[in-house]
């Protein structure tokens, strides 16, 4: 097994997301959260998101580890939407932090209501078709 940190300058959306899902094999909660960044989409190339993730070489293929505690606690964006997705992304895979979802939830524009709920449903063994007007 080859072992080499990987140069975050390196990291493209195309590896990280798979390799972040197989960072949660066998744990539905932690997938749920990776579903919901990544189909939030605004984080996965912002700094304050990169810096929770420490990424190897394994084999010839990226392995990941991300601080969910780290991703709890960012608060620097202007948009209450992006801030509260890490917060219940973080705590979905978590037992660590916590977030009230009676707070958090009014701060999101609706689709991304839509996929925290997907992504909660995801994370409680259902699987949750979205329709309609997501907007």
């Amino acid at each position: 097994m080859r072992l080499s940190r990987v140069h975050r300058d390196d990291w493209t959306v195309a590896g990280l997301v798979p390799a972040m899902y197989e960072s949660t094999f066998g744990d539905d909660y932690a997938t749920a959260a990776v579903m919901l960044i990544e189909g939030h989409g605004m984080w996965l190339r912002r700094s304050e998101f990169l810096d929770c993730i420490n990424a190897d070489w394994e084999d010839d293929a990226m392995s990941v580890t991300v601080n969910w505690i780290g991703l709890g606690r960012v608060t620097s964006s202007d948009a209450a939407d992006e801030v509260e997705v890490l917060h219940l992304a973080a705590s979905m895979a978590s037992p660590d932090v916590h977030v009230s979802i009676a707070w958090a939830l009014p701060r999101l524009i609706p689709a991304t209501g839509y996929q925290v709920l997907a992504s909660l449903a995801y994370a409680a063994g259902h699987a949750l078709v979205l329709g309609g007007d997501q907007s």
